[in-house]
């Protein structure tokens, strides 16, 4: 699957629905949402049942957690809802890049929660990868995957290293 590909995806829902919140896109897809307390280090999965869409959340989760997790979850409906339908897709891990699933799915998640213009703004005043995340109130792989986004669309940035299992569990 290409970035363009990715991209074009989640921008489509983005405009079809005119929102970026994954809890409104999830009920304006029809994806059910399941808060899940015995989760314990799992924090999300997405499943298709039956030609039902299901996301489960870990409800111990803090809420802008809960926001990113489910936006993952959403780019597994949008990108491999039809090997959905044969496995569970678990996520213990965000920002694990080992498997390719998990990184287009993040992919997916950076381009839906944050838009191209907040990122450039918030860019044109911070010189550090940490800063800018913290201002736009994401991680910052998150961030660091919106800028390989903007990059494919043209912008230019310096090479940025960051912790891609900032959510692995101690």
């Amino acid at each position: 699957m290409t970035l363009d590909y990715i991209i074009a995806k989640s921008e489509s829902l983005i405009k079809k629905h005119r929102t970026r919140d994954p809890f409104c896109l999830a009920k304006e897809m029809g994806i059910r949402l399941l808060m899940c307390s015995d989760f314990h280090k799992l924090k999300g999965m997405y499943r298709v049942i039956l030609r039902n869409r299901f996301v489960f959340l870990n409800e111990n989760l803090p809420e802008e957690e809960k926001k990113l997790v489910l936006a993952h979850e959403l780019g597994h409906d949008a990108l491999h809802r039809e090997w959905a339908g044969k496995e569970t897709l678990r996520d213990s891990v965000l920002m694990d890049f080992r498997f390719k699933p998990e990184y287009e799915a993040n992919l997916f998640a950076a381009n839906l929660l944050l838009s191209d213009e907040a990122v450039l703004e918030v860019l044109q005043d911070e010189n550090s990868l940490d800063a800018a995340a913290a201002q736009l109130a994401c991680p910052p792989a998150l961030l660091a995957l919106k800028l390989k986004i903007l990059e494919q669309k043209g912008h230019s940035f310096r090479e940025v290293p960051y912790n891609d299992r900032f959510l692995a569990e101690q």
